[in-house]
């Protein structure tokens, strides 16, 4: 079975960098990318697929919440961790 992989979504940037630290080390996981809002998810979509995005609830511009709900609508085959 190959690597599950992951897009990192969260507006934190020290929170970002040791989620990125932490997964770096599972050698199950391969993070495709990393963004700081879900516009800047939607954008990175559109060129990279994931198996896995995972998100903060509390992002600017647009939220987590409506990130999932976004994800959802897009019929696509990717598992959402908040």
């Amino acid at each position: 079975m190959g690597k599950s992989r992951i897009i990192l979504v969260d507006d934190h940037e020290l929170f970002l960098q040791g989620l990125i630290s932490l997964l770096d080390q599972q050698k199950e996981f391969e993070i495709v990318g990393h963004v700081h809002s879900g516009k800047e998810l939607f954008k990175l979509l559109k060129r990279q697929t994931c198996d896995l995005v995972v998100t903060d609830l509390f992002m600017p511009d647009l939220d987590g919440m409506e990130t999932i709900k976004r994800i959802k609508e897009m019929d696509v085959d990717i598992k959402i961790l908040v």
